[in-house]
């Protein structure tokens, strides 16, 4: 069984991943690609951030920032089932002379070489040091499988709550990506644990967006120091409906489903008389920005918890009101509470 980590408030935290295969982007982008910046502590933080395209419309953004530290943890496994393996700290200036058989660095798996039987060879590297060598190694349209986790943060502005996400790479792969074959099927998944608040259906002009029905599930995230805002989508109304039927605020579910970060063409009006009210030119269409967002596919009913966290529980824990205080800054445009998914035949999840 998985240790359960707790956060400095004592809560258990809720964890989230994901998994997307892909082609590599932005490689070029100078600074926006990689960057050294010296920390205030006399240490140095090395940051690779870059684009995964899952499908020809769809491109997420993945990426490691750490810094120098004064320690440097190597892992050896236990050789016997279900032991804990060995932990050892070396000096950080120390950490790449350090050679015992069996250890390896805390840090990130990369696997993008390949052995006499093609197959991919995988190594541990510190964050830090995996970033400059991903910086290096990386080229565009390079086809990698990413797995990792996801992270959320805010901090205030001078409009509110600004909010951050973060989907942090823990290990890569070499991989195949081919989006022009006919059984292509795009992989960029998330799964996470969150708790439930409410949910609503999305609107347009005051009306149920009828263009992209879908509804906007409020969550709440517990981080090791704080509690996050955060929203999906759900576009499966007998889904919707079964969140609304089965789920109370603070029930701590696990849910998964897909990144979307698309961006759709805008076509230029054609207002020239000459065309003689023709289409206009489909080369002269703009992009528009990409719209992210974490859409839910399923829950596990099984892994619904109705007692660890309470509204008493979580404000106790927390203890400061503006620290547990609901978000009221929309995600994803107006929503109103959706009053028709009561008359939605009773389904199974």
């Amino acid at each position: 069984m998985a240790k359960i980590k707790l956060g400095e408030h004592g809560l258990p935290l809720t964890e989230g991943q994901f998994k997307a295969r892909g082609l590599v982007t932005g490689t070029k982008k100078g600074e926006n690609f990689f960057k050294q910046k010296p920390q205030k502590n006399g240490f140095e933080r090395n940051t690779v951030n870059f684009g995964l395209k899952t499908s020809e419309d769809n491109e997420v953004y993945v990426q490691i920032s750490d810094s120098e530290k004064e320690d440097a943890w190597f892992y050896k496994k236990s050789e016997v089932k279900g032991e804990q393996g060995t932990s050892k700290k070396i000096s950080w200036g120390q950490r790449k002379n350090f050679k015992e058989e069996g250890f390896e660095p805390i840090g990130v798996i990369i696997g993008l070489d390949k052995d006499e039987k093609n197959k991919n060879i995988n190594r541990s590297i510190w964050d830090y040091d995996a970033a400059d060598y991903l910086s290096k190694k990386l080229t565009d349209d390079m086809p990698v499988l990413v797995v990792g986790d996801l992270e959320f943060s805010s901090m205030e502005g001078e409009n509110g709550k600004n909010r951050f996400k973060k989907l942090n790479i823990k290990k890569i792969y070499n991989s195949v990506v081919d989006f022009s074959k006919e059984d292509f099927k795009e992989e960029n998944h998330f799964k996470q644990k969150c708790l439930f608040m409410e949910i609503t259906q999305a609107t347009k002009d005051n009306k149920p967006d009828t263009d992209d029905p879908r509804w906007i599930v409020k969550a709440k995230i517990v981080t090791y120091k704080t509690l996050e805002d955060i929203e999906f989508v759900i576009r499966n109304k007998v889904l919707a409906s079964n969140f609304r039927k089965h789920l109370k605020p603070y029930n701590r579910i696990s849910i998964h489903g897909v990144i979307n970060n698309k961006r759709n063409a805008q076509e230029v009006e054609n207002t020239n008389p000459e065309d003689w009210g023709g289409e206009a030119d489909p080369f002269n269409q703009v992009g528009s920005p990409r719209k992210f967002e974490f859409e839910i596919s399923g829950i596990d009913t099984k892994d619904i918890d109705t007692k660890t966290y309470t509204e008493e529980i979580v404000i106790k824990a927390f203890k400061a009101q503006d620290e547990f205080g609901s978000d009221n800054q929309s995600w994803g445009g107006n929503v109103e509470s959706d009053s028709t998914d009561e008359q939605n035949p009773e389904m199974e999840w």
